[in-house]
């Protein structure tokens, strides 16, 4: 299983490097044997995809000035069928020569692979950029939309789009339940959330309040705003440290909630760590605690209402 899950996870990596570096060509071989599909257009593989890039997209010295940094990676493999998916999250940064950095947008990955000859490959991917800056200088004849953001986010609904199944392996695990705590977040899912809480408390800082199940739930329901049906924000996980005792286990993260609505553009809105403890209970792994900490916050305004005790992030 680790084997097959580190296999895809490179998949996942080298579609980034290549990307980023304008390798088209290595690209549309990636997707020979299933198409990438944007919600921006039809879905497209191997040549046809490339030489779509190749049209489309603006490059600098054959180089596309970006960084597709991937992140929230949950992986779920069926070795008997030779087949897995994979969820994941994107985050798009830009500095064309001469211009300054900035974030160009953020969004989904929703991918199914294929196991043929002892090789994983891409059978499908859908890609949905569900929010965006000023994409003139990275697409071609670029006509901003009126909305920064996607008005129905693509891909199914958080009440048809189950939570990521669990692996075997223990940090694989953990990490997941780290991840879909930020999908149900974004996917503005407060029922999700709660549930993930069922047997454990989040709460902010050590001496902040301890929220779990439906009360959880109710808080974020009454305190987090919702734009369009969603909240628009994405909120990136990363540096994942994670230590497992048996039945028992705690891992250490740091979070990016990236935001643009209607008032809002494209930015970052907060940056913090999360510092969480796990249980197994009949082989199953579980929240037991959640601290957070709101170490930077940017613009609030469209994110929380009258936060209270601990709405937020």
């Amino acid at each position: 299983m680790t084997n097959s899950r580190d296999a895809i996870l490179g998949l996942l990596l080298r579609y980034a490097r290549h990307t980023d570096a304008g390798d088209d060509d290595e690209v549309g071989r990636m997707f020979a044997h299933g198409p990438f599909q944007s919600t921006r257009g039809p879905a497209r593989g191997g040549v046809e995809l490339a030489e779509h890039r190749k049209r489309n997209i603006v490059t600098y010295d054959g180089a596309w000035r970006t960084k597709h940094v991937t992140t929230n990676v949950m992986i779920d493999v069926d070795e008997g069928a030779d087949a897995a998916r994979a969820r994941s999250y994107f985050t798009l940064l830009q500095q064309p020569p001469g211009r300054p950095l900035v974030v160009l947008g953020c969004g989904r990955y929703y991918d199914r692979f294929e196991h043929v000859d002892g090789r994983w490959r891409f059978a499908h991917r859908l890609s949905m950029l569900d929010a965006w800056g000023d994409l003139s200088a990275h697409i071609r004849g670029w006509q901003p939309p009126e909305l920064p953001y996607a008005v129905q986010p693509g891909g199914p609904p958080a009440d048809e789009l189950s939570p990521m199944p669990l692996p075997d392996d223990a940090h694989a695990a953990i990490e997941t339940l780290i991840f879909t705590y930020a999908e149900r977040h974004d996917l503005g899912d407060a029922d999700g959330v709660g549930r993930l809480f069922a047997h454990g408390r989040r709460r902010y800082d050590h001496d902040g309040r301890a929220l779990g199940g439906e009360e959880l739930a109710a808080v974020l329901r009454r305190h987090i705003q919702h734009h369009d049906g969603s909240p628009r924000t994405k909120h990136v996980t990363t540096n994942v440290l994670v230590e497992v005792d048996d039945d028992a286990a705690s891992a250490s993260s740091s979070f990016t909630v990236l935001q643009a609505t209607r008032a809002l553009p494209l930015q970052v809105i907060a940056a913090g760590r999360y510092h969480d403890r796990f249980e197994r209970v009949d082989g199953t792994w579980r929240f037991a605690e959640r601290v957070i900490f709101l170490d930077l916050q940017g613009d609030f305004s469209q994110h929380a209402v009258d936060p209270g005790p601990g709405a937020a992030s």
